[in-house]
């Protein structure tokens, strides 16, 4: 009995030394805890805390302590206070304090940056550039640094999915299970994931801006490779394949995501693919007539496809429309509506054929993708030009931002390759700069105004 008394007295001493050891090892940690918390709220506000933030979130911690709160749960309260902060969930920057525009700080202008290139905050060695980023040599250095990183899958699907128009793919694809069973949650998945695992090939790979049009290559899994028919692909690794012309696939008009959500239910929809393409082209459509019925969602029987949308262009309330956007889309006839290369033998002859409004004879996905590789690839250049200068500036594209959509525009044009034309927009005055605030802008023609 003595032994087991000291040994429980033993026991419990120890243990009574290492909870105080523990406690007192806790309290000192706190401050380091503090100083951690300010660091991240550097990062998440994006710039350097002044004086007084420091102290207003110390203060705050502060004050929950001396109200019995412990250190974990008000150490948690001013993490709140850092993540509800305007200046986390808002990109806030300082309007310029002359009647003209002016340089935004280094730290606004890596924020800039960062969320170009990687839709997120900027990372430790664009922190510490800041200071600097207004040199264009440290500009160009960090945009090839960040261009090539894994987050730049932030733009490529910020910027690229939405572009195309299958940001929300998984959500709004639109197709009726019950036509197509093919149409698994895997299938859907790789086909959202495709477009947004192309622009990461193009931009970690700088490829040629003109890429996105015509280039002979595809990156999928093995899932999308089945659905595509391409042979040779095993695994769930995303990889590039090239050589895939004869598959029906190669730039953005082969992506079958852009097919199967440019389609009707259950069917495929000329009408809305060839306005697709048009949309891409920057041509400019009439607005549609009011009360113009809709087709319906399955083919009536004896009419192909075709021959329905055809029908409905005769009515000369709607041939104004059709006759611009028609036949770009029947050129995609190859395609299901889901995205599959469609055998010959299911196809009638001349199916894909049409001639366009300018008098171009095209035939299938191949000409159709020599016709905007060739005689309308500037103009695709020129949309691409100015959604990405938009994109880049975080707003609409005004009327005097035209010499800075020109230059980029015409640096595409030109084999340039993404690299070439994101250092156009990031050396660019409107993206380096920021506007006087509203009122105190002047006239550059007339000041006194």
């Amino acid at each position: 009995a003595p032994r087991m008394d000291f040994f429980i007295q033993t026991v419990g001493e120890r243990v009574k030394r290492e909870g105080e050891a523990l406690l007192a090892e806790q309290a000192a940690a706190e401050p380091r805890h503090l100083d951690a918390l300010l660091a991240f709220a550097a990062r998440a506000w994006r710039r350097s805390l002044n004086a007084d933030e420091r102290e207003t979130l110390l203060a705050a911690y502060r004050a929950d302590r001396a109200e019995g709160i412990k250190h974990d749960p008000a150490l948690r309260a001013t993490l709140a206070r850092v993540l509800s902060s305007p200046w986390f969930l808002y990109r806030v920057e300082q309007p310029a304090t002359a009647p003209r525009w002016q340089p935004v700080s280094g730290d606004e202008l890596a924020t800039r940056l960062s969320f170009l290139l990687w839709d997120s905050i900027p990372d430790d060695e664009l922190r510490a550039s800041a200071p600097r980023l207004h040199d264009p040599a440290v500009m160009e250095a960090q945009v090839r640094r960040m261009i090539k990183d894994s987050r730049t899958r932030g733009m490529a699907e910020e910027f690229g999915a939405r572009w195309l128009g299958v940001r929300d793919f998984v959500a709004n694809h639109g197709r009726s299970l019950k036509d197509f069973p093919e149409f698994t949650p895997a299938v859907r998945d790789a086909l959202a994931e495709e477009p947004v695992r192309f622009f990461e090939d193009l931009l970690i790979n700088d490829r040629a801006v003109s890429d996105v049009i015509a280039t002979d290559a595809v990156i999928v899994n093995d899932v999308l490779a089945k659905h595509y028919s391409i042979p040779g692909v095993t695994g769930p690794e995303w990889r590039r394949v090239e050589k895939v012309a004869a598959y029906g696939r190669g730039g953005l008009l082969g992506l079958g995501a852009v097919l199967a959500k440019q389609s009707a239910a259950a069917r495929t929809s000329p009408i809305k693919r060839g306005a697709w393409v048009a949309h891409m082209l920057g041509d400019r459509l009439p607005k549609p007539p009011p009360n113009v019925p809709p087709l319906p969602d399955a083919v009536p029987a004896g009419l192909s496809v075709r021959e329905l949308t055809e029908r409905h262009r005769k009515d000369a309330n709607c041939a104004a429309c059709h006759v611009r956007i028609d036949p770009y889309g029947m050129t995609l006839e190859q395609f299901d509506a889901i995205g599959r290369l469609r055998p010959a033998s299911a196809m009638k002859p001349g199916e894909s054929r049409s001639t366009l409004r300018d008098g171009t004879d095209v035939n299938d996905f191949a000409g159709l993708r020599n016709y905007v590789a060739g005689p309308r690839r500037e103009d695709l250049l020129r949309t691409l030009a100015r959604k990405l200068t938009g994109y880049a500036l975080s707003r609409a594209v005004l009327p005097s931002d035209r010499a800075l959509v020109d230059e980029v525009s015409k640096t595409m044009i030109a084999g340039g390759r993404w690299s070439d034309a994101l250092l156009v927009i990031v050396r660019s005055e409107p993206f380096r700069c920021i506007r006087p605030a509203v009122g105190t802008l002047k006239s550059a023609a007339n000041p006194t105004k």
